[in-house]
């Protein structure tokens, strides 16, 4: 292990967009020390869902590039009680590069209404620069 970023935030954030928006707080850059070094990512995102008929999902970024984005909702919730959810994600990222380089968060919400994130919890970014 090379080195190690992380951010954390608990600001409560509500978005209703369908399209993709970046988390406000969680981007980190790192700049890897060998362009064959990986990037570990390692993401949560906590979200509730107010009330039902609305489903979400996570993109993440680097730079302008998505290397990791769900196929699908995340969540679709169509109960009349909210429901808070923490999900975490995990890859093993290539930037061939040493330059320094920007990871961040995005989420994308489905129907009506919005979506409220960090709401009594939070949402964390780690970048671990692993040599190869």
């Amino acid at each position: 292990l090379v080195q190690v970023k992380y951010v954390r935030t608990e600001l409560n954030e509500t978005l209703a967009s369908n399209s993709f928006n970046d988390l406000t707080g969680i981007t980190l850059d790192i700049t890897p020390t060998s362009a064959s070094n990986k990037i570990f990512v390692l993401a949560t995102v906590q979200a509730a869902i107010p009330v039902g008929n609305r489903g979400w999902k996570v993109r993440i970024m680097r730079g302008g590039t998505s290397v990791h984005e769900e196929s699908g909702q995340k969540a679709t919730y169509t109960s009349t009680n909210a429901i808070k959810l923490m999900s975490t994600y995990q890859f093993l990222d290539s930037p061939n590069t040493t330059s320094a380089t920007t990871y961040k968060i995005q989420v994308q919400q489905d129907g009506a209404g919005a979506i409220n994130y960090q709401e009594d919890g939070w949402s964390t970014l780690t970048l671990m620069e692993v040599s190869v």
